[in-house]
């Protein structure tokens, strides 16, 4: 799983699975040997912005731990560089990266995610720290303001988001022709089966994003969306403009 992973550098990688060897007897750590040395060898960690990803992880760890403030230098999609200051929540790994989940403060409608391996800076603020304009002295401001952050539940973000995109929630409906309709419900934890029959699956899934439509667009003319409308449009212009540059 570290491997396939490829979220760490190969030195911690290397550590890592070393600490992990400690614990099998003489025997077994030998076949690990064996079974992991070509996996080691040719290991490929993706590209990180930060210094190292497992320091950047306990730090955040700690901010979150003890509610703190911070302020995060980070690049963004498009390489720009960022000062944000959030108030960490979770972490969460997800294809390759993992995710801090925040809030802005004071701004505790939807959470924002930043890819820890793009934080190239950390400030802590003050424990308990109230948002910009309130002095930090006044405590029961900032008892006020932490008791407004909302718990976070990583559990129902995962089971309804596709690669960690921003989106709405939506309820959607599709019809699949694949050859492993399991493969679709694994991938999309609320996904159900409402109606089936030579070889056709009509499923309904509640999904929070925009990665959905990366995901289903993967799988070609397996998948016809049908509702709801404002995403069969958007699946359908999509696959327009998938086709055009292949028109002649």
């Amino acid at each position: 799983m570290i491997i396939g992973a490829r979220a760490f550098s190969d030195n911690d990688a290397s550590l890592i699975i070393g600490k992990l060897k400690r614990f099998a007897s003489p025997t077994d750590r030998k076949k690990l040997d064996e079974i992991l040395r070509k996996e080691l060898y040719h290991y490929s960690a993706v590209k990180h912005d930060c210094e190292n990803v497992v320091d950047n992880l306990w730090r955040l760890i700690s901010t979150i731990t003890e509610k703190k403030e911070i302020t995060i230098t980070y690049y963004r999609k498009d390489r720009t560089m960022s000062d944000r200051r959030i108030q960490p929540v979770s972490l969460m790994f997800s294809e390759y990266y993992f995710y801090l989940i925040a809030y802005i403060p004071g701004k505790y409608d939807e959470p924002r995610y930043f890819r820890v391996d793009r934080i190239t800076n950390i400030v802590e603020h003050r424990k308990r720290s109230a948002r910009v304009g309130i002095p930090d002295s006044d405590e029961s401001e900032q008892r006020k303001r932490l008791e407004q952050v909302p718990s976070f539940d990583e559990g129902e973000l995962r089971k309804r988001n596709q690669y960690m995109f921003y989106g709405k929630l939506r309820q959607i409906r599709f019809w699949y022709t694949g050859p492993s309709v399991q493969a679709i419900l694994d991938k999309l934890p609320t996904a159900k089966i409402i109606e089936r029959g030579r070889g056709k699956y009509l499923l309904e899934a509640e999904i929070y994003g925009d990665g959905i439509r990366m995901f289903l667009l993967s799988q070609g003319a397996w998948v016809q969306v049908i509702a709801h409308d404002e995403f069969v449009k958007e699946m359908g212009d999509a696959a327009r403009e998938i086709a055009a540059l292949y028109e002649e």
